[in-house]
């Protein structure tokens, strides 16, 4: 079970992330992992990209505009989606990545997921839906957060509404590769980054502490200790070797 105890996937709890992480990213890394995750691409403007979990906008943007092709970033959250599409140039829609199959008629050469992947209840659906609107040929690449226990992992989370718990499931490599195989998916290639998560926490935990009081007087008490108890549990379960990291490239 997470420490988390304000929803950080909304739009006040991106904002703290934001002003964390030097920008409007949400995911671990900031422009160091989107780097990482996108050099095995060519560059090209005419490359349609879909960027799954989009948040604030910043990393789609990013991808833009570093000459990847265009971008259309989608997340569930509306304020984000309406943030996303006043300060940066990608196409921004609002959507749940449920309705992805039935809302999008276009298809894309690369889907990106950049620590999204994690909070979907049915990753394997999901995964089949943005399989349905990838263009043959095309290519997914997920960069998440991984299961490195036998068992189940101290930050596996089951939804419970009722109770406002938000799903947390870090990837379980086995299975999910078996279940990308099963949907079609080819060459997948799983690369470790473990280490990499190890230095991007230790440096997020640093920059909360360093930023303790701004953070209170442009959020409050609660958003920083509800921020140091999550990424302190995550940091410690990291450096213990159960939660991990991986960047995933698979193609259709």
């Amino acid at each position: 079970m997470t420490t988390e105890k304000i929803n950080f996937r909304q739009y006040t709890g991106k904002k703290l992330l934001s002003l964390l992480r030097g920008g409007d990213y949400a995911h671990a890394g900031e422009e160091e992992a989107i780097d990482l995750c996108m050099r095995r691409f060519p560059k090209h403007t005419a490359c349609e990209l879909l960027d799954v979990g989009c948040g604030l906008g910043k990393t789609a943007d990013y991808i833009q505009s570093h000459g990847y092709g265009e971008v259309t970033g989608v997340d569930i959250e509306k304020e984000s989606i309406a943030y996303a599409q006043s300060h940066y140039a990608p196409k921004f829609l609002t959507m749940d990545v449920a309705d992805i199959k039935e809302k999008i008629e276009q298809k894309f050469d690369i889907i990106t997921l950049f620590n999204s992947l994690y909070a979907f209840s049915n990753q394997e659906k999901a995964l089949t839906d943005i399989y349905s609107i990838t263009k043959t040929g095309g290519s997914i690449m997920i960069f998440e957060y991984t299961n490195l226990c036998e068992g189940k992992n101290p930050f596996y989370q089951q939804e419970d509404k009722s109770k406002g718990i938000l799903p947390f499931y870090p990837l379980n490599l086995t299975p999910i590769k078996k279940s990308m195989e099963n949907i079609g998916w080819q060459s997948i290639e799983i690369i470790d980054v473990s280490d990499k998560y190890q230095v991007w926490y230790i440096n997020l935990l640093k920059k909360l502490l360093t930023a303790h009081q701004q953070v209170i007087a442009q959020f409050d008490t609660a958003y920083f200790t509800s921020a140091y108890l999550l990424y302190s549990k995550m940091l410690s379960e990291i450096l213990r070797g159960t939660l991990g990291g991986a960047i995933i490239y698979a193609s259709k």
